[in-house]
């Protein structure tokens, strides 16, 4: 399988190279399969409700049997009772499918935290897809063995993704959003592909080598000319082409210089013009520190207080443990020294998202559990931070909490810096 879309080249994260499930990228963006427990009262809660629907019905089928049976003329209301509950039957069923196909979701999925993508692509099931699916399950229906397989038939998923016979059919995936992450939230989704896929910086451009060369006999410079001035002030470099050998002479560097004859006469003149030695080069004095000068500052130890600069510019001297948060909160029995609340217009931080402290390592933090997760920066890629486990921050480093993020410094002059 592929570590996601980058691997592969396509432009929908979730598959490989002939779009079958890469389920190792949706596990890592944060995606977990709905537990069977949880499916199961799902299915139960919609049941119970068509079942509710279709008694009208039930009741006005039985009169309608009856009447015929006693050979007697009945009325029109266990027709009409009939009638009614079909039609509130199907447009509960159709408006079922018209949900799961478009929004991924029914009314016992949505009551219990349960989400339905497509297992490809992670994006909408299809409304086609999910009437197939639909009338597979009423044609399994007619047959209780078979409708009792068919419902049980996640529990040996040999992907132990909890995909049935349901879900292969319709090639949709049912996903736990209560606990993991939810791929209709377009920002969590983005921060998630963010942390997984690091921006590709431009590749360095090579540069002409100043290096001197060894020839053979002696070590001579490469000669650095400066070419013209460009338009950005800026002037260029050009590398000449070294002599063969030290005992062949170099090229002239303007041949047409022969064709003056003054120019001869004038070299013969003054044959001490030609060959004048270089001058030598006398050795740099040392140079003494000056006096009272302080030597540079030792390295410090681990942090056990710091300033947490946000992307607004507001600062918060930190310092034990803490919550942080849109509202933070503390378990129950639990004793922190300090809660930070943060403004988040956009909803992508948690009421508890994170809590932090300090140790013999210096500044930590952990997610706690927060809908769109923590990650830290490290370099030019954003690492997802566990859920329950310290991760240690360095200083300068920089924290995300959904779309809001903050460096860790360690004093208020290297904020100003």
């Amino acid at each position: 399988m592929s570590s996601g879309p980058a691997a592969t080249g396509l432009t929908e994260p979730g598959s490989d190279v002939g779009a079958h499930p890469d389920f190792e990228y949706a596990l890592a963006l944060g995606l977990r399969p709905a537990p069977v427990g949880r499916r199961a009262l799902a299915f139960g809660v919609e049941a119970a409700i068509v079942a509710v629907v279709a008694a009208p019905g039930v009741i006005g089928m039985s009169q309608l049997v009856a009447a015929g049976a006693s050979g007697t003329a009945g009325s029109l209301v266990p027709l009409i009772l009939l009638l009614s509950s079909l039609f509130a039957g199907y447009s509960f069923v159709l408006t079922q499918v018209a949900l799961h196909g478009l929004k991924g979701v029914t009314v016992g999925k949505a009551i219990f935290g349960i989400r339905s993508v497509r297992a490809a692509t992670l994006g909408k099931p299809g409304f086609w897809r999910m009437l197939w699916r639909a009338l597979i399950l009423q044609v399994s229906l007619w047959f209780p063995p078979l409708a009792v397989v068919v419902l049980l038939s996640p529990l040996w998923d040999p992907g132990r993704r909890g995909r049935g016979w349901l879900d292969r059919a319709g090639g949709n995936w049912l996903i736990d959003v209560a606990q993991g992450l939810d791929p209709y939230d377009a920002k969590a989704l983005r921060l998630a592909k963010r942390t997984l896929e690091p921006a590709a910086g431009p590749a360095p451009t090579g540069l002409p080598s100043l290096a001197t060369v060894f020839t053979g006999s002696a070590i001579e410079p490469i000669p650095f000319v400066p070419a013209k001035r460009l338009e950005s002030a800026i002037v260029g470099v050009v590398q000449q082409p070294l002599p063969a050998s030290p005992a062949q002479p170099a090229p002239q560097a303007h041949p047409q210089a022969q064709a003056h004859p003054q120019a001869q006469a004038h070299a013969q003149a003054h044959p001490q013009a030609q060959a004048h030695p270089l001058p030598r080069v006398q050795p740099l004095p040392t140079v003494q520190p000056l006096p009272g000068a302080h030597p540079a500052p030792a390295a410090r130890g681990p942090l056990t207080e710091a300033l947490l600069l946000f992307d607004d510019g507001t600062r918060i001297h930190v310092s034990g443990s803490g919550l942080i948060g849109r509202n933070p909160e503390p378990r129950a029995q639990e004793a922190v020294g300090m809660l930070v609340p943060i403004a988040d217009d956009s909803w992508s931080v948690s009421k508890t998202h994170a809590a932090f402290g300090f140790d013999d390592r210096g500044f930590w933090i952990v997610d706690r559990a927060s809908r769109n997760g923590t990650s830290l920066r490290v370099g030019e890629e954003f690492v997802r931070v566990p859920t329950h486990s310290p991760t240690p921050v360095g200083e300068g480093q920089t924290v995300m909490l959904g779309e809001r993020s903050f460096v860790v410094l360690g004093s208020e002059r290297e904020a100003d810096e």
